[in-house]
């Protein structure tokens, strides 16, 4: 069972570099370990247990979260003393694991927590996050902030290493929580059933990110269907209109009216396509033999009616019907056509 460890939380001294008074880019989160810290879910006490061995994991689920968490419009943040109120002390972008220190924050401090911290205002953090059963950190909150700067440390013995006073803290902060959860804080079971809303939303909110890749890989796939449906329609509308000019239904050097057509066929335009089918095919007769015809004039008949035809297309322009060309070319050297 997972437990949402706030407000009184294990806190961690901002390392400062030598003498250095500027805010540092980084402050140990979680430091390693084991320490036992007092939560107000939790007047005993609990253990909480950063190991070497589990370092790099405990790291790489908390960045998981925050990185969701930076996905939405209002972006993961650290308070002042555990209020759950701006201003905002800083905006934590990474987490990563540091052998003998623990699980490192970046921070990019706001104004105000920049100036608490270069100030000596404030000297500590007190993060807030998700432990097991066993005590292991498994991950942050969904939403609010995820730690806060905070001036009165508890764990004094073991240097940089504290932790607010449970005492000190405003348990408003644990009625907030319940509130938000549509819990009452005076019932028994409380932080029983707190828990398990918690745990509900996490599983609510994995199923969401599934959703959405299951979507996101559907509609890759659909797109790329569509694409190759609009190709293959394209390439159809190219078939029908170079079979058009092949049998002389469109002219070749008629590229304006080529276009055309392909452009209406890929859109869908099923007349467009009846109209090309429809044209006279000029060509078909010209594959046909030239009928022999007689003699004349020293030079034989296939000579003849090839230049009455040539005559007669120069004439009445290539868009004549072929029917019109042969008549005309008849009429030119009717003995050729006798």
């Amino acid at each position: 069972m997972l437990q949402l460890v706030t407000s009184a939380n294990l806190v961690t001294a901002i390392s400062f570099s030598g003498n250095s008074s500027e805010a540092p880019a980084e402050i140990v989160f979680l430091p390693e370990g084991s320490h036992k810290i007092f939560p107000l879910s939790n007047k005993n006490g609990i253990q909480i247990h950063i190991p070497a061995d589990k370092g790099e994991a405990i790291a790489a689920a908390l960045n998981k979260d925050l990185q969701k968490r930076m996905s939405d419009p209002v972006k993961p943040w650290t308070d002042f003393e555990h209020t759950r109120k701006f201003p905002a002390s800083a905006y934590p972008t990474s987490f990563r694991y540091e052998k003998g220190k623990g699980v490192m924050a970046a921070m990019d401090w706001s104004k105000s927590g920049r100036d608490a911290v270069e100030g000596r205002d404030v000297r500590y953090f007190s993060p807030e996050f998700y432990v097991d059963s066993n005590g292991f950190p498994t991950g942050l909150p969904l939403k609010g902030p995820i730690g806060g700067l905070v001036t009165e440390p508890a764990f004094r013995d073991i240097g940089a290493i504290a932790a607010s006073e449970s005492h000190q803290t405003n348990t408003t902060n644990m009625t907030l929580v319940y509130a938000s959860l549509s819990i009452s804080a005076a019932a028994e079971n409380a932080e029983t059933e707190a828990v398990k809303a918690i745990e509900n939303l996490k599983v609510k909110a994995a199923d969401a990110d599934r959703l959405e890749t299951e979507n996101k890989d559907l509609k890759t796939k659909v797109e790329a269907a569509e694409a190759k449906e609009v190709e293959a329609v394209k390439q159809r509308a190219s078939d029908l209109v170079s079979a058009a000019v092949t049998d002389g239904r469109l002219l070749a050097k008629d590229t304006e009216k080529q276009d055309k057509f392909r452009e209406k066929i890929s859109a869908g335009d099923s007349f467009a396509e009846e109209i090309l089918a429809q044209l006279p095919k000029l060509n078909d007769e010209l594959g046909n033999p030239i009928v022999k015809a007689g003699a004349a004039a020293g030079q034989d008949s296939e000579t003849r009616v090839t230049a009455a035809l040539t005559s007669a297309r120069t004439e009445l322009g290539e868009s004549a019907g072929f029917q019109i060309v042969w008549e005309r070319a008849a009429e030119i050297d009717p003995q050729a056509f006798a």
